[in-house]
């Protein structure tokens, strides 16, 4: 049963914790509104410290390495001029009897399968390295804990997880370890054969200007959910491969409510149009939306591919063919047929599947990605991943060998199990004996369309704005024509909240003072 203090693969407090930071674009999407208005009428490696071949990435457009780095003979330094270790500077004994602390804020089933698989370790490991874990009780809690720690100088975990937008906000305030040296040592990494069977769009997430900030957790995704029993009884043997075939669909459930005895269902049928970032940058994804500018520049939400999604969308809901329920995750909405199409998340389809149980309803359903007009359909993949802040040598390869070990496929797959997440490469999902579901397995089908969140710090406050965007775009008094105002709109609010989030970034290191 799925934990329902997890929203769509992330923790729901943070959400709301960090949603609160945004009265700036608050504010903006107010004076916007009323403008609006006015204008309408792991890999396997065992844990035993034996040396394996020199390690070499080989980069493909799929599978682009981070770069090669040579490591330094490693000594307990200051964390300002500390190198990670090569493996025959630190002798395994060193390690032994170290304690690591990890910072996570991972809850029910997810949290209880972490403890195991650490406390596995705890009892395994040959170093007798011994893994403590700490739960500050939010995402947001565990951000705020950590940049203090880091400001600090001292107080900071040994391991923590974090999505990417947080690493590069922990990696301002001071910088974290880059992982590169320890993937890729030839005695204590991964091998290539490993490396290479991670799924690229999971492992590169966390790279940035040629440094490796983390390794994969676990990832989540937004998908559509399809009814294909509906859709197959109004003449659709097959799903919408286009936004043309999706609205063909969508408009013909609409209608089928209209048509019934029912009066009350007349308003819904068709699409579920959800408010959630994520599946509003997954329409602009799949319409060709480039919305990060090159090197990281910022945002750019006003082209014409970003204008043509929100005018589909709003013109779906102008035709009758989309509604917006008041649920943010309408599990027994879509499970009673109000929509032939709802977005939810990989890890909420054991929820899904269970609303359709509580409801009797039989119909089959799958996971589809979000239709696109240039045949590239899209889906927005995110998760958190692994990260060592900066400390000492011998202290960073443990936390290392801690990562490593929950990287293995054993570990992976019962963390898996526990979140209905995406294995993060080829070689655990070769060992899972069986899918959690027909449509988890419909899904990895999906991921050669997967699109990651942008990797910037200022993510954090502009998923907000898009949100809020995605909001407005559903209101009543809102129309096709203030589409691109709209646009125009989240665009300056991204950028406004991107120079800030640049300006706090900047200022986050100074002061600090680092502590051998």
């Amino acid at each position: 049963m799925i934990n329902y203090s997890i929203y769509n693969g992330r923790l729901t407090n943070s959400m709301i914790n960090v949603r609160s930071n945004t009265s700036v674009f608050a504010l903006f999407l107010f004076c916007a509104a009323c403008t609006l208005a006015a204008c309408t009428p792991l890999p396997t490696p065992t844990l035993t410290p034996t040396s394996s071949p020199a390690v070499t990435e080989t980069p493909s457009p799929a599978r682009a390495s981070a770069s090669t780095r040579t490591a330094r003979p490693a000594t307990e330094a200051p964390v300002s001029t500390l190198q990670p270790s090569a493996s025959n500077q630190i002798q395994p004994f060193e390690l032994y009897g170290r304690k690591v602390k990890i910072w996570h804020a991972w809850s029910g089933e997810t949290e209880r399968a972490l403890q195991d698989v650490i406390s596995e370790f705890n009892h395994t490991n040959p170093w007798k390295i011994q893994a403590e874990l700490y739960n500050p009780g939010s995402l947001d809690n565990l951000s705020s804990q950590l940049l203090a720690a880091l400001q600090s100088g001292s107080g900071a975990p040994d391991l923590a997880t974090g999505y990417t937008h947080q690493l590069h906000t922990w990696e301002a305030a001071r910088p974290l370890a880059d992982l590169t040296p320890y993937v890729e040592d030839p005695q204590w990494g991964l091998s290539p054969t490993e490396r290479s069977s991670f799924y690229p769009v999971f492992w590169q997430q966390d790279v940035s200007g040629g440094k490796r900030l983390g390794v994969p957790a676990y990832r989540s995704g937004q998908l559509l959910y399809y009814n294909q029993n509906w859709a197959r009884e109004l003449g659709f043997p097959d799903p919408p491969s286009n936004p043309q075939e999706f609205k063909e669909q969508a408009c013909a459930a609409a209608r089928s409510k209209k048509q019934d005895k029912d009066v009350s269902n007349d308003a819904t049928g068709g699409l579920m149009l959800s408010s959630q970032y994520d599946a509003l940058l997954s329409w602009m994804y799949a319409f060709g939306s480039e919305i990060v500018q090159p090197e990281g520049r910022g945002y750019r939400f006003d082209t014409p591919q970003t204008i043509s999604a929100l005018r589909f969308l709003r013109q779906l809901l102008d035709d009758g063919c989309a509604w917006a329920p008041e649920e943010e995750i309408p599990l027994a909405e879509f499970a009673s047929r109000q929509g032939l199409f709802a977005t939810g998340s990989l890890a909420s389809i054991p929820a899904q599947v269970d609303a359709f149980r509580r409801n009797n309803n039989t119909d089959q359903w799958t996971v589809i990605p979000f239709p696109s007009p240039l045949e590239k359909p899209a889906l927005t993949v995110y998760g958190p991943s692994y990260t060592i802040p900066q400390s000492n040598p011998k202290q960073q390869l443990a936390a290392w060998l801690v990562a490593r070990w929950l990287l293995q496929p054993e570990q992976q797959t019962r963390l898996i199990q526990a979140s209905h997440t995406f294995p993060l490469d080829d070689q655990t999902l070769r060992q899972m004996q069986s899918p959690l579901s027909r449509q988890w397995k419909q899904a990895m089908d999906l991921l050669e369309n997967a699109r990651p969140e942008p990797a910037l710090g200022s993510w954090d406050t502009v998923r907000w704005a898009l949100a809020d965007a995605a909001t407005q775009l559903s209101r009543y008094y809102f129309t096709t024509e203030q589409v691109q105002e709209l646009a125009r709109l989240l665009n300056n609010t991204a950028s406004e909240l991107h120079q800030k989030t640049q300006a706090r970034l900047q200022s986050l290191g100074k002061g600090v003072t680092p502590t051998p």
